[in-house]
């Protein structure tokens, strides 16, 4: 359920001693990965708004992830539907789908092999 201010109360001292503890950290770490996460999505949607140009942000599948009021009206789709009519225009442009597949495959090889 997401809540990673959760803690496993074991006050044995045996075998499993450790694993709890580093069990409990782990969930610390995550809560705060978690928090930062959010922050920099808040901040990211904010810059995204500032932009007068339009700006579409696709995950490893083509998936919109993000995308400002720019890229709607560019677009001409409404902000309910716009996933969806972007990934209409994506399935429906061979040349697009092919350089976000070429551009999928260097950020790839940019992650494997640092550029």
């Amino acid at each position: 359920e997401e809540d990673f201010s959760y803690r496993v109360n074991y006050r044995q001292r045996d075998e499993f001693t450790d694993t709890f503890k580093k069990l409990n950290r782990a969930f610390e770490k995550v809560g705060f990965l978690k928090e930062g996460y959010k922050k920099a999505e808040k901040r990211i949607s904010s810059l995204l708004q500032a932009v007068n140009e339009a700006v579409v942000m696709l995950d490893v599948d083509k998936q919109v992830t993000s995308y400002n009021e720019a890229a709607v009206r560019l677009f001409r789709a409404g902000e309910e539907e716009f996933e969806t009519w972007f990934a209409q225009i994506i399935s429906g442009n061979v040349e697009l789908n092919q350089l976000l597949g070429r551009c999928l495959k260097a950020e790839k090889k940019c992650r494997n092999n640092p550029c």
